[in-house]
Formats: structure tokens, sequence, C-alpha cells
């Protein structure tokens, strides 16, 4: 594979690709996403981003949290301004791919269909779409791919070292999206020393990982999460394969093709059919459906089943266009850096996916422009027209889901986050939020004090046990209240929680009914009693007491008498002193439980304990 010639530059459709662009950009301002769990790290790394933090598999969070602070961004107030960093971040570097992916189409095919194609087809796909909405790195580091793939193919036909140092910029860029996308540096050194292009591999390669190393040292010596280099680089991969269905197994390859599917369109469009949503809670019950249930709550189940309908078939359309094609533009491309750079950077990465987490589509959304690209060479009309068919099936299923991602209304863990906003100071909450819906909070902000259990591990410690003397004091007007992921887990929630270490379901609600005794305060029932037999015992000794000193008759027993009485009515009084006292120094505590909208379509576990009472 030898030199390329440079086309007319002259030719490229810039009014096409900047109409594309332009239309894209409109897209992405009107149709930011407020559901964050469906990319579930995306808003924890803003969080990381507005307190100053990195992270060892997103490197570009520390570049972004110095902007963040640099622009003063760093009170609580401010979260939302940090959001919004983040977001025109994701959002232009979203525009900066759809422009890659159109310019490479270009210099691969040299046809206008060919960019409208590619670039059209990746912006519909589900992938491609909702991950540009949400503050989550991997369509940032997908587009530094691509012109990291551009700038290799210009090095090609031009022989120009500037294209060198482009593709080790947008390399870098690159990796400190995603860890793993550092990747494309190894794959293109290869590619150019194949090619006996050994002086730019070695320069392209060291430079990179001179880059990439720098990086990490001082990413590094700014944190202080991890205590060794190494560990920091590993980060959370030795916490990965956490369910069952991450590991190797037999049933792998169907996991990766869910994966690759719901890289492209929704399949979650049929958790909205209730046999379907049973049998996948029953059969995989450590995966989290309740979100899509919630989401799709208002859609008849006949449509949601349709709409998961055409965004299949428009995906095993574009499979049968791949096999249609594919001897056609490996041909035609094999004589080109940029695409065995690509495809053997796509190829590592889907080794990885099949290894790692085979069924999240996060994993697989690299093969979205990569797709797009070989299938924008289609000419013949039977092409096209599968073509169309297949964009059409995926674009149709993507737009529902992208409307209903615009409002915090369909999203399950924000519309039960509210009632935090309506708290007082005085009150307490006790909450259990997984790392996921833990970041929300920053978005619905309490003046109330908040006890927070990781993961639900409930514990009786000091903090609790001081939490709840405040709220018994005398006076106080605070009331305990017991956030609805406490007392309305999911059953899928509970699965995930009685995997974790340290968590016991039978512990949980053992500690939950100590708390609700606490509150009622079970033994004042009895003092109370004893003080009222007391007080009536008192008043009879009283009335014996007034007859004897209105009477002198030796019957009520003269002056004796009266003295033992008046002895009586001193130690009584004194009881009465001593348990009012005592009553007095507590309160009985008001115990509300937040009531879990599942929208009609979730059922929860109710954890019932005496004397609680539900709000909404």
């Amino acid at each position: 594979m030898g030199r390329l010639a440079i086309g007319d530059p002259s030719r490229f459709p810039r009014l096409l690709t900047g109409g594309l662009t332009i239309g894209w950009a409109f897209v992405l301002a009107i149709g930011q996403s407020w559901n964050f769990l469906y990319a579930d790290d995306s808003l924890p790394f803003v969080v990381r981003v507005h307190q100053g933090q990195t992270h060892p598999h997103h490197l570009i969070i520390g570049f972004l949290a110095t902007v963040n602070a640099w622009l003063g961004w760093v009170r609580e107030e401010d979260f939302g301004r940090t959001l919004g960093l983040v977001r025109i971040f994701v959002s232009g570097m979203s525009l900066v791919g759809c422009l890659g992916i159109g310019y490479l189409a270009w210099l691969w095919f040299k046809r206008r269909w060919a960019v409208a194609a590619a670039t059209v087809l990746a912006m519909v796909s589900y992938g491609f779409w909702a991950y540009s909405i949400v503050p989550d790195f991997y369509i940032p580091g997908i587009a530094a791919v691509i012109w990291a793939g551009i700038a290799v193919e210009n090095f090609q036909c031009s022989g120009k070292w500037g294209w060198i140092g482009i593709a080790v910029v947008a390399t870098w860029v690159a990796g400190l999206c995603h860890q793993s996308y550092f990747v494309f540096a190894v794959i293109a050194t290869c590619v150019l020393l194949l090619n006996k292009q050994t002086k730019a591999a070695i320069t392209f390669l060291t430079t990179t990982s001179g880059l990439a190393g720098v990086s990490y040292i001082i990413a590094f010596l700014g944190q202080q999460e991890y205590s060794s280099f190494w560990g920091f680089v590993r980060g959370y991969t030795a916490h990965m394969q956490f369910t069952p269905y991450e590991k190797l197994q037999v049933l792998t390859p169907l996991y990766a093709l869910v994966g690759l599917v719901r890289s492209w369109t929704f399949p979650e469009y049929f958790v909205r059919l209730g046999t379907v949503s049973e049998w996948v809670e029953s059969r995989y019950t450590l995966k989290l459906l309740l979100d899509d249930r919630f989401l799709l709550r208002h859609l008849p189940p006949e449509i949601a089943g349709i709409l998961g309908g055409m965004g299949i078939v428009g995906v095993v359309l574009v499979g049968i266009l791949l096999l249609i094609q594919a001897k056609r533009w490996h041909v035609k491309l094999r004589g080109r850096w940029s695409y065995w750079s690509l495809i053997g950077w796509g190829g590592v990465l889907l080794v990885l996916a099949v290894l790692w987490e085979p069924s999240s589509n996060e994993f697989w959304l690299w093969s979205v422009p990569l797709v797009a690209l070989l299938l924008s060479d289609s000419r013949s009309s039977m092409e096209k027209c599968l073509w169309g068919l297949a964009g059409l099936g995926i674009a149709v299923a993507t737009v529902p889901i992208i409307w209903l991602y615009r409002s915090p209304d369909n999203e399950i863990y924000s519309v039960n986050k509210r009632y935090r906003l309506h708290l007082q100071p005085e009150d307490i909450v006790i909450a259990a939020d997984f790392h996921q819906t833990l970041a929300l909070n920053w978005l619905y902000p309490t003046q109330a004090r908040v006890l927070q259990y990781p993961l639900g591990r409930l514990e009786w410690d000091s903090n609790l046990h001081d939490a709840l003397s405040e709220l018994a004091r005398p006076g106080s007007r605070g009331r305990l209240i017991l956030d609805p992921m406490i007392v309305m887990p999911h059953r899928s929630e509970i699965a995930l929680r009685q995997k974790l270490p340290g968590y016991e379901e039978e512990k949980i609600l053992r500690i939950l009914q100590q708390i609700a005794s606490f509150c009622a305060w079970e033994d004042s029932v009895e003092l109370y009693q004893q003080l009222e037999e007391i007080r009536e015992e008192l008043e009879g000794v009283r009335w014996h007491l007034s007859q004897l000193q209105a009477d002198s008759n030796p019957e009520y027993g003269g002056e004796l008498v009266q003295e033992e009485l008046e002895e009586k009515v001193e130690e009584l009084e004194e009881r009465v002193a001593f348990l009012q006292r005592h009553l007095n120094e507590r309160r009985r505590i008001p115990l509300l439980g937040v009531w879990r909208d599942g929208g009609g379509v979730v059922t929860f576990v109710m954890r019932s304990l005496p004397g609680l009472k539900w709000i909404k």
C-alpha cells in the first residue's frame, strides 16, 4: 500500500456537509437529555468535574475540572453550569465527529451520496444520538479517533508531517476521553510499519505514548483516590464483570449481539410488553429494567412492539447490506492506511467488548460510524433502497426515545428525588443510593440533613443514633424521612445489593424495625399509663386531705392522719414530677416513608413499619 493521489479539494461538498452539521447542531441544542441512567456514569462524571477530580479511564474529566475551576463554578449552586460545560464539550465533539464522518466518506468514495449516507445513518442511530445528548465521553472519543484516521489518510496522500502531528493530538484526545481508545496509536503504528513508514511510525507512537504517560502522571499526582500509580491506571477494571452475564460463557455471543444491536436501536421497547418484562426480570434478576418500563409507561404496548420491531428490522438490513457490499468496499479500501487503522481499532474494541461487558451498548458504540462509513458506497437501486429502509427503521425507533429523554418527568429515579426539594432544615433523611442515583442529589438539593448509606448498607451507627437523639429532643420539630429506595425498593435493586459484601436483607429489615421502635418510643405508653394512675391516686389523697382540713371529725384521723396524708401527697407529687420530667426529656419522632412513583407499570417491595406514615 503506497501513496494515494490527492483528490481535488474544491470538489468536496462543503455546502452539504455544512448543512448536515448545522442541522445536527440544532437537533442537539433542542434535544438534550435529562435522563442520565441509560448512560449511568454520565452524571457522576459531572460531579467529578464540579469537585475538581479526575477519573483513571477518562482523564478528560480532569481537564474539564480545571476549566470549570478557572470559570469559578465551584459552589454547590453552580452545578448546573458545570453540567452545561460538559454538555457543550460532548455536543461540540459530536458535531466534530459528524463532520469527520462526512469528510472521511468523501476521502474514501468521492461521492456526495457517500457523505450524506454515512453522516445521516450515524446521526439517526440510537447509540450515536443518545450519547451525544448526555454528558458521557464515548462520542467525543470516537470523534477524535475518526479525525486521527483522517490524518492518517491525508499523510498517506501528501506525506506531510503535519498530518502526523494532527494524528498524535487526535489520538491523545481520544485516549483522554476513553482510556481504551489509546489502542488506535498501536494499530496505526503497525499499519505505518507494514507500509515501511518506520520514521513516521516511531514518531507517532513515541509522541502519543509520551503525551499519554505525562497525562497519567499529572493526573495521578493530582488525586488522592489511588495510592499506587499502577492501581490508578487500572482504575475500576478490577471490579468489572460484576454480574454473571458479563463472564465468558456459552451465551456470550448472544449477549454480544444484544450489545451490538443496542448500540444501533432501542430493543428495550419490548419491556413495555408485560409478558416480556416479567420473563426478562425473572431470567435476569440483576438487570435494572424499571427505568425503561417507566420511560415507556405512556406508550401503548402495541406501539412499543411495532417501534421495537422496526428498529430490529433496520439493524438486520444494515447487516444484510454489509454482507452484500463487503467484497466491494474491501477491494476499494484495502489500499488505504486509514481503513486498516480504523478496522484494526474496531477489531480490538470488539474483543474487549466480548471479554468485558458484551451486553453493554457503550462498548459497541464504535461500530456505528465505522459501519455507516462502509455502507455509504451503496450504488445500485436495490442497495440504496435497502439503505433507506434500514435508516428509516432505525430513525423511527430512535426519535420517540430521544423525545422522551428530554423531560426529567420520564426518569423514574429523578421523579422520586423531588421530595427532597420540599423538606425542612429540621428534617433528617436516611438514604441508600446507588453510585449512579447518588449524583442525582445534585439536581435535587435539600435543606434537610442526609444520612447516606452507600448501596443500602444500613447500619445502626453513631451517626444514626445521634440523629435520632437530636430528633427526640423536646422542642424539636424535625421528622425522620426514609428515602423511597429504602422503604420501597425494586426486587432487582434488592438482588443487586445482595451480591455486595456486607449487605444482608434480614439485617436491613431488623435495623428498620429498631428505627421505627425508637421513633414510636414504645416504652412511653407504659410510662403515660403509670403517670395517669399516680395522678388519679394523688387526686384521691388530696380530696381526703381537704375533707380532713374542713372537718376535724375523728373519723378522718385527726392530726396524725392529716400528717400522713400530707406526706403521701408530697410523695405522689414527687413521682408525678419525676415521670413528667422523664417524659419531657424526649418526644415521639414522626416517621415518614416516601411513596415511590412507579408510573402504574413498576411495582415495588413495600416495607411496612410500625408508626410509618407515607408521603409523596
